[in-house]
């Protein structure tokens, strides 16, 4: 009805515009025929074009819409675990995958979720993982180990796991967690890990391309997405091994040994460390924004820069060596130590495996080929640690703000630190007070097969009303369809 008066109301006023057209004399100037067939087009705008152009408006957007979750369908479908590979125990409700072909045809994807990353923001991500995939493929890592989550997709025989990804949701430690005990598990083919950034530095992540944290405004189905079609790195990986030296020849007992995957550090910066690790413990709850817990780091690094801190002169030496491939201290390698000289105003010394520390800020920087030909910059993936040092909280504010860089000590694959007194110590955030005299040893470990975010290049026509390139429609339009036969 209300169309049917818009389109009498249009004619009425066509009409009358061109009976003004037509008997002229009733116009008694041309102003007045102008104005009538303004009239007639402002008619014609309101009554016939805006309407039209609101209902295609609104039937383009009911298509976009059915064509998006048709291919979100898609999408999804390619990520869960086929149902014709499970064995459900109605029971206990538990369950166990069985062999399945390694081919991108079936790729699917385990989440390890820390619901204590990223304050309430894992427990939302857990509960959508849920609904986006299978509860078969989503663990709660408060309540299961991750070699136990992942143990349902191997094959113990042959000790291989199947076909899939990981993506870990949480910090830096919750990653060099799950990369641990893939370690200890020891199989032939460890899955390739990708991140989801729910701690507060998150340098593994932005090393990756995954960013500096994830948002509740992010598509998280888009990230899993990613996942899925992102590329394959292997990262340097290291170890970490602290012993209590006896006398200047004996090394002494082992006391501590961690594996390193972004960082160690002694000094200032993981006294400032110790001390937010502490806050954190005792009040868990107000460090649940990433923001406010910058703020308060902050805040600690602005104490030190005014109260008096212990200079590393007389207490730290360093020694740093570079074997070549295939040898090491163990294998009795003869490669001369290269011992850097400790500055007086130096507080902190940082070994780095990243070009991201403290949040995505580059300690490192990027070396002059002319003046230091001998240094480069940093790749976490070349089978080098970079030493460097800083003078203390006022220069890390400057490296902060890309003023200055750190101090640049060495390059290799090999560094013993020995201390005199007790010290702060760090090892990718995980903090301690270290008694001396003691020693430490960082050595290359392995690498580890890591997922890095690959870019979208180029403009597509389409992809204003949310259309994906052609290729990768055409490949999820396979894979949905050769599942969906196997599964039928």
């Amino acid at each position: 009805m209300a169309d049917m008066n818009f389109i009498m109301a249009f004619v009425e006023i066509v009409w009358r515009s061109l009976k003004t057209c037509i008997f002229r004399q009733q116009c008694e100037n041309e102003t007045e025929l102008v104005i009538a067939i303004l009239i007639s087009l402002l008619g014609f705008m309101v009554c016939v074009v805006i309407p039209y152009l609101a209902s295609f408006r609104v039937g383009m957007g009911r298509i976009v819409r059915l064509y998006r979750d048709q291919r979100n369908k898609r999408r999804i479908y390619a990520l869960r675990i086929p149902k014709r590979y499970l064995d459900k125990d109605p029971t206990s409700g538990d369950f166990s995958v069985r062999a399945y072909p390694d081919n991108s045809s079936c790729t699917p994807l385990v989440c390890l979720v820390n619901p204590k990353s990223g304050g309430q923001v894992g427990e939302e991500i857990f509960h959508r993982l849920h609904k986006l995939l299978t509860p078969y493929q989503v663990f709660d890592l408060r309540h299961k180990k991750p070699a136990e989550c992942l143990r349902k997709f191997c094959d113990h025989k042959k000790r291989r796991f199947y076909n899939f990804r990981v993506l870990v949701c949480g910090g830096d430690g919750t990653v060099g967690w799950v990369l641990t005990e893939i370690d200890i598990m020891d199989y032939h083919n460890p899955p390739p890990i990708a991140v989801l950034p729910l701690g507060t530095g998150n340098d593994l992540a932005r090393t990756l391309g995954w960013g500096g944290g994830y948002e509740r405004s992010d598509d998280l189905l888009n990230l899993l997405v990613h996942v899925r079609k992102g590329g394959i790195v292997d990262v340097d990986r290291w170890k970490v091994t602290v012993r209590c030296p006896t006398s200047e020849t004996d090394e002494g007992p082992i006391v501590k040994e961690m594996m390193m995957n972004n960082y160690f550090s002694l000094g200032i910066d993981a006294a400032i460390a110790m001390k937010f690790h502490t806050k954190r413990e005792e009040s868990p709850e107000k460090f649940s924004s990433r923001t406010g817990n910058k703020v308060f780091y902050a805040m600690l690094g602005l104490e030190k820069a005014i109260l008096p801190s212990s200079l590393l002169e007389d207490n730290v030496s360093i020694g740093t060596r570079t074997f070549p491939d295939g040898q090491s201290p163990i294998s009795g390698g003869k490669v001369p130590v290269h011992h850097a000289q400790i500055q007086s105003d130096w507080e902190g010394v940082m070994v780095s495996n990243l070009p991201n520390y403290q949040a995505g800020h580059n300690f490192w920087g990027t070396p002059d080929a002319h003046s230091e030909p001998h240094f480069k910059p940093i790749n976490p993936t070349d089978g080098l640690i970079e030493v460097m040092a800083v003078g203390g909280s006022l220069h890390m504010a400057a490296i902060h703000t890309e003023l200055y860089d750190a101090h640049r000590l060495a390059q290799c694959n090999h560094v013993t630190i020995h201390v005199k007194h007790d010290i702060h110590m760090q090892v990718d955030g995980e903090p301690w007070v270290q008694p001396g005299p003691s020693m430490v040893q960082i050595s290359f470990l392995k690498k580890s097969p890591l997922v890095h975010k690959m870019d979208s290049v180029g403009w597509k026509f389409g992809m204003w009303l949310g259309f994906p390139d052609a290729e990768t429609e055409a490949e999820d339009d396979d894979l949905y369809d050769s599942r969906r036969e196997q599964d039928d």
